[in-house]
C-alpha cells in the first residue's frame, strides 16, 4: 500500500527565497488546527530554566503571546517575553537563563493553506512546530508533508502569523 503522506526533515533554505519575508515585528501566531494562540503560560513554575511554550486558549491572551519576530538575512529568530525560542529534547521553550545558543528559524508561507499561513522550522535541524494536542507544549520534530505540489503540510504544523496591531 502506498502511503499518502511522507515523514522528513524539510530543507527549507531553498524555499525561502520564494517566500514572503516577515518583516522584523511583533506578531500573534496561532495554531491552524486548533486556532488557539502560542506562547509562555501565564503562570510558571517558578524554577530558573527554560519555560516550555504551550497552546494558549485565546482567553489567556497577552504579552505571553505576543513575539517579537526579528529577521536575519532569510532567517528568523523569535522571541517571546524577551526570552528567544529554543529547542530543548524535542520541544519549543523560551530560553530566560541566556545560557543556550539563540535559534535561527525558517519562516515559510503556505499561500495555499490560507492568509498569513507558514510552516516554521528550525534553520539547522529542519524539524518543524507541531502541536500535538490542544494546551500542549509545542513539539519540534520531522515535518510530515502530502505529496502534492506544492506540498500539502498536516494543520498542527501550520501557523497563522498576524502583526499585533500597535
Amino acid at each position: 500500500m502506498v502511503s499518502e503522506s511522507l515523514t522528513f526533515s524539510i530543507a527549507i533554505h531553498t524555499v525561502t527565497s520564494m517566500s514572503p519575508q516577515l518583516k522584523s515585528g511583533i506578531y500573534t501566531i496561532t495554531n491552524k488546527s486548533s486556532g488557539q494562540l502560542i506562547g509562555r503560560n501565564v503562570l510558571e513554575n517558578k524554577m530558573f530554566g527554560p519555560k516550555g511554550i504551550f497552546s494558549q486558549p485565546l482567553e489567556k491572551a497577552g504579552e505571553n503571546t505576543e513575539w517579537v519576530i526579528k529577521a536575519t538575512d532569510e532567517k528568523y529568530r523569535l522571541e517571546v517575553q524577551g526570552a528567544p525560542a529554543i529547542v530543548q529534547d524535542k520541544r519549543v521553550y523560551a530560553d530566560i537563563t541566556g545560557k543556550s545558543t539563540v535559534e535561527e528559524w525558517d519562516i515559510v508561507a503556505q499561500f495555499h493553506a490560507g492568509e498569513n499561513t507558514y510552516i516554521i522550522t528550525n534553520a539547522a535541524s529542519g524539524e518543524g512546530w507541531t502541536l500535538e494536542d490542544k494546551e500542549t507544549q509545542i513539539a519540534c520534530h520531522d515535518i510530515v508533508a502530502r505529496f502534492s505540489d506544492p506540498p500539502g503540510f498536516a494543520p498542527n504544523q501550520l501557523w497563522v502569523i498576524v502583526p499585533v496591531a500597535e
